[in-house]
C-alpha cells in the first residue's frame, strides 16, 4: 500500500483528515484553484476507491 500512496502523492493528490473523514484534493498552481476530488468516511479503504 505505501507504493500506492507514494504514486498518488507524485500525481499531485493530497489529503487532509477532518474528524472521521478524509478529504482528497489536488491544487492547480497555475489557476490558484483547489479541486476537491473525494470526501470519504475514514473507516473506508479510500486508497482503493480513488
Amino acid at each position: 500500500m505505501p507504493s500506492v500512496k507514494k504514486r498518488l502523492g507524485k500525481e499531485g493528490y493530497r489529503k487532509v483528515l477532518i474528524e472521521n473523514y478524509v478529504l482528497v484534493y489536488k491544487i492547480d498552481e497555475d489557476c490558484k484553484i483547489v479541486n476537491i476530488l473525494r470526501f470519504f468516511y475514514g473507516a473506508q479503504d479510500y486508497i482503493r476507491l480513488i
